[in-house]
């Protein structure tokens, strides 16, 4: 995995992928990728399905952003870590959007509920093979 990716899920997941990618643009001067992901109905019924009340998105950000060489990278690594999971918190409770951190072979992170080394040590797996 090369990518750390991000899940969105809630009425408001457009609005919130803008907000994350202007905090990649600004904080890491890196633009993020969005997939639509497309999850095939299995009856005509969910073919009529509002798709914003559905409304899901990924963000794939390199991995290779987030990669650490010593102990001050990691620490300002931190600071703009904290301020990712503020707007992920603030996003879930202003709009109902929570942010979800996919992670390699383990089961996904909320972002608004996990610690800035958690999100450290996913990117640091995805830079691995």
């Amino acid at each position: 995995m090369s990518d750390l990716k991000f899940h969105l899920q809630g009425p408001q997941s457009g609005a919130t992928a803008a907000a994350l990618e202007t905090f990649f643009a600004e904080t890491f001067d890196a633009k993020a990728r969005r997939e639509n992901p497309r999850i095939p109905p299995s009856s005509e019924t969910e073919k009529a399905a509002d798709p914003i009340a559905v409304a899901a998105l990924i963000l794939s950000i390199p991995g290779a952003l987030l990669a650490t060489v010593d102990l001050a990278e990691r620490l300002q690594l931190k600071q703009k870590v904290e301020r990712l999971i503020a707007l992920a918190r603030r996003e879930w409770r202003e709009h109902g959007t929570r942010i979800w951190l996919q992670r390699r072979n383990a089961a996904p992170l909320a972002l608004d509920e996990i610690e800035p080394a958690d999100v450290l040590d996913a990117a640091g797996k995805a830079q691995e093979p």
